[in-house]
């Protein structure tokens, strides 16, 4: 019989799990390859399959973020380059109808 995990402990162990994928390219390659078997050799953790398919996809999703967060990011600065440059063609369109 399987040990019966809390969900603190899972989290805990797919944090630790993301931080040592996110770090090793080789380990992340056989995740990607064998993520049910990996995830179960880095945590320990021995779950009923649709449960550790769960776990899988949320330990997929941690390791996605960090592409989120520097696309975000540059998404953020491209905005706010836009945002001056609209300023400034709008400061000079208005520019040509002040006659003081």
């Amino acid at each position: 019989m399987a040990k019966e995990f809390k969900l603190k402990e899972v989290l805990d162990k797919v944090e630790d799990a993301v931080k040592e994928l996110k770090n090793d390219d080789e380990l992340q390659a056989k995740f990607k390859k064998e993520p049910v078997k990996t995830l179960e050799e880095i945590t320990g953790l021995d779950l009923p399959d649709e449960k550790v398919k769960k776990v899988v996809a949320l330990v997929e999703a941690k390791i996605d973020d960090a592409d989120v967060d520097e696309k975000l990011a540059a998404l953020s600065d491209k905005f706010e380059d836009f945002g001056d440059d609209l300023k400034d063609k709008i400061g000079g369109f208005f520019d040509k109808f002040d006659r003081d």
